[in-house]
């Protein structure tokens, strides 16, 4: 079968109805084509052009637009064999954070027991009966309980380091605050406060020295972290009695928690790096 197409005039194209005609370009830059009636030429009035969208990789979290970005990430290593990775940093450099975390748990517990060597003057001065006594150090441990529900979330979403050094800054001032503790309730208060913010390193410490070691070493580590949480307990009542035996004053067993408090301060500001990415 045959057809024959016959030419048309061009008059009679020009009186069909096309006053508006959209073609599509084939391709994948996609423009937008528009016809004039009353001319002969195509003029382009539109361009889109079909691109991926530019996705961002959260850590843990699958790829998503840029444009639903929440929030910016900051990674500072890529990959198990970057040097800023935390598992590659030297022996040496990992061994002295290992060292100044555990000297951040043992702040922390070392603090929960001190009072109880000076106990005799806090009773003369503030008349504590034996229930008040023991306040003085079940409020702190108290703190404990409170304080790992804050800073743990808090490590996870912004790090290591921030949230410490947010948490010892006002626990050394609240350290202040006890040394000047005007009456029961303040020194109390103050007491169970302090340890909600002492309570950081208990809650942390154990993330930092994870994010340094991996498996095989991890073990060797935390043998050596460990006895951080079972000194500090012992080694308070031994400060404070013999701070008691030599005269000082009960003013100034706080100000050794405070000096303590704020040299960990400074070691975690100037010395220890986020190892969390």
């Amino acid at each position: 079968m045959s057809s024959t197409l016959s030419p048309r005039p061009l008059g009679d194209m020009e009186k069909q109805d096309t006053s508006a005609a959209t073609l599509q370009l084939p391709s994948r830059s996609q423009s937008m084509v528009q016809r004039d009636s009353t001319a002969d030429d195509i003029t382009v009035v539109d361009h889109m052009e079909k691109q991926e969208p530019d996705l961002v990789e959260a850590p843990g979290e699958p790829p998503f637009p840029k444009s639903l970005a929440n929030s910016e990430y900051l990674v500072k290593w890529d990959g198990p064999d970057d040097p800023e990775n935390p598992k590659n940093w030297s022996m040496l450099k990992r061994s002295y954070i290992t060292a100044v975390a555990g000297l951040l748990v043992l702040n922390a517990t070392f603090s929960s027991s001190a009072p109880s060597g000076v106990i005799g003057q806090l009773t003369e001065r503030f008349h504590l009966v034996e229930e008040t006594q023991v306040l003085t150090i079940a409020l702190f441990v108290a703190g404990y309980c409170v304080g790992p529900l804050v800073w743990g979330p808090l490590s996870e979403q912004y790090g290591r380091k921030n949230p410490m050094l947010v948490a010892f800054f006002i626990y050394t001032l609240f350290q202040v605050a006890a040394a000047l503790s005007p009456n029961t309730a303040a020194l109390l208060v103050f007491r169970f406060i302090g340890g909600t913010f002492a309570a950081s390193p208990l809650t942390t410490s154990g993330g930092i020295i994870a994010d340094m070691w991996d498996a095989a070493a991890r073990g060797k580590a935390l043998a050596f972290f460990v006895l951080a949480p079972f000194a500090g307990p012992a080694l308070g009542p031994i400060v404070g009695g013999y701070m008691n035996v030599g005269g000082a004053s009960w003013h100034w067993l706080f100000w050794v928690l405070t000096f303590f408090a704020g040299f960990c301060f400074l070691l975690i500001l100037f010395t220890i790096p986020e190892t969390y990415a």
